[in-house]
Parts: C-alpha cells; structure tokens; sequence
C-alpha cells in the first residue's frame, strides 16, 4: 500500500510540475492567465455565476491590441453590475456580434454556475 501511495504523488509531482511549467510558458510568452474569473478579479458581487473568460482562446483568433491598451483593457470600467454593464456593452456583447458568435449574449454560455465553473477551468 506504501508503493501505490508513493507512486501517486509521484505521478501528481509530474503533472504539477508539468501544468506549473506550461503555464509559465504562457505568461513569458506575454499571453497572460489562460483563464481569467472576471468576477474575482474585479470583485464584482454580482448574483449570476462568475465569467470564467477563455482568455487564450480568444488570443488564438485576436490581436492583444483588439481589447488591449498596454496593460489594459480598451475601456473604462464604471459599471459592473446588471445587464447593462460595462463588460457587457462596451466589451463583449459588440465583440461577439462583431465575430458572428453563435449564441454570443446567451448567458449561460460565459457565466457559469459554481459547477460548470470548475469544468471550465479545466478546459
């Protein structure tokens, strides 16, 4: 039994050490989080689930200059709270309609519940 514990953190070691370093490959590449929780990082307490934005997937299809100033987004944020919220109308509602995404201001599809949010970031 001794064997098969040990033999377990040694496969877990592998695979921290493998997921630490593919993630820092990712922030010195100068891509930032794969996966970003909008809620936490704004501190928004809204009651809908938290956005768990696909960071390095929108990167494959956009330019960093696209939502990005250096270091920041392209606008202001002012309003966090509702439907009409700064993310929503300045930020992604006009990029997803601008990119043809299907179901783009489906809700659902960004906020996730507490259980969708851990499936999330694992994609």
């Amino acid at each position: 039994m001794e064997n098969q514990t040990r033999n377990r953190f040694i496969i877990f070691a592998f695979v921290a050490a493998f997921l630490l370093l593919a993630s820092g490959q990712v922030l010195a590449m100068g891509l930032g989080a794969p996966v970003i929780n909008l809620k936490m990082k704004y501190s928004s307490r809204g009651k809908i689930g938290p956005v768990v934005f696909p960071h390095l997937t929108h990167q494959k299809v956009l330019k960093c200059e696209e939502c990005h100033n250096p270091g920041t987004l392209n606008f202001e944020i002012r309003k966090q709270y509702g439907m009409g919220n700064d993310f929503h109308e300045k930020f992604c509602f006009p990029c997803h309609e601008k990119m043809d995404v299907p179901d783009g201001k489906v809700c659902t599809n960004c906020h996730k519940s507490e259980k969708k949010k851990k499936t999330a970031l694992v994609k």
